[in-house]
Parts: C-alpha cells; sequence; structure tokens
C-alpha cells in the first residue's frame, strides 16, 4: 500500500516521513529536494529549468516507487509522481507528455497537508505562505482528478497528525503493516 504525503512546501510532510521512518515504518523521501540540493536543476529559474528538473525527479521517483512496491508493508511517501502537475497548474504552465503520462493509479490514499502558520526555511524551498495556501486545493484536485481518495491533514500537533493518519491506514488497509510503538511528546 503506498500513502503519500502531499501538499505545498514546509507544511510538516518530510516532519512527518521522518518520524515514521526513525520508527521503523518504509518510507520515501522527497526526491524532488535531492534533486535540488544537487545543484544542477533550478526548477525556480523558468518553464525550461521546471521541466528539466521534473523529467529528473520522475525519473527517480519512478524507479523509487517501483522498487517499493515489492514491500509488503505500507509504504509512506514524501510527495507523489504527480505532484509535479500541481506544480504546472499552480504556475500558469500548459502541461507536456510528461505530465499526460503520469499515473496515479498505485497510490491508495493521498494525505494532503494543510498549510501551517509561519515555517522554518529550510534554504532549500523558495515558495512563500501565500504560496502554501493557493497550492493545497490544487494539490487535493490534481490527486482527485486520479481517483486517489485524499485524507486532509489539519493543522495539527505532529502526534495528533500521526494518529490521525495511522488511524486512517489502519481502516483502509488492515491487513498491511507498520512499526508500532510509536510516541510522541505532545
Amino acid at each position: 500500500m503506498f500513502a503519500v504525503f502531499t501538499g505545498a512546501p514546509h507544511v510538516g510532510k518530510s516532519t512527518m516521513i521522518n518520524l515514521l521512518g526513525s520508527s521503523g515504518c518504509t518510507v520515501m523521501e522527497e526526491i524532488a529536494e535531492k534533486v535540488i540540493n544537487e545543484g544542477e536543476h533550478k526548477p525556480w529559474l523558468g518553464d525550461h529549468e521546471q521541466l528539466a528538473f521534473q523529467l529528473e525527479v520522475a525519473k527517480r521517483q519512478a524507479a523509487a516507487e517501483q522498487q517499493l512496491a515489492r514491500v509488503n508493508d505500507v509504504v509512506f511517501l514524501d510527495r507523489g509522481m504527480v505532484d509535479a502537475i500541481a506544480y504546472r497548474l499552480i504556475y500558469g504552465r500548459s502541461l507536456t507528455d510528461l505530465h499526460h503520462n503520469m499515473q496515479a493509479r498505485q497510490y491508495d490514499v493521498a494525505f494532503v497537508f494543510d498549510p501551517v502558520e509561519g515555517w522554518d526555511d529550510n534554504g532549500v524551498r523558495y515558495e512563500d505562505p501565500d504560496f502554501s495556501r493557493a497550492m493545497t486545493p490544487v494539490m487535493k484536485r490534481v490527486y482527485e482528478s486520479f481517483g486517489v481518495p485524499v485524507v486532509s491533514v489539519p493543522n495539527l500537533s505532529k502526534s495528533e497528525r500521526l494518529e490521525m493518519i495511522l488511524g486512517h491506514v489502519a481502516k483502509i488497509a488492515p491487513q498491511q503493516r507498520f512499526a508500532t510503538g510509536l510516541r510522541l511528546a505532545a
């Protein structure tokens, strides 16, 4: 089972992925951030750069998801393949063959994190809180357009978010397993 954590930048997706990963859950960290950190692609420099960046991310994401599809656990992904479509739409850019050929059918649920008030600048992202608020409904629509069930993750404490997510996963995939004994300070 693939559970995608998605939404705008700086909403807590990676924090939740890190908590789950450190607790023994199977996770996939965000590929886009790794590609940005490598410095070759700068998607904020225009359409051509964004497309080159998205192509590299899509290639790596597809390979990682293909390997993770063999895992018999719940797999928590920090972003899904079709996030690229939402970014194209929010910037008013046309979709290309890359986007038209994307699939999200392997995703069993998309947890869309609501924007938070304020955030820590990690030095990688260039978006601001206004962008975050505008991106959230676009991300929901993209996943819904692929038939992926969308669950909104409200701006709660880490432990409340984690409890909500794990409770939802347990309901939709009771036969699947994931790490137990996750404990967080409120």
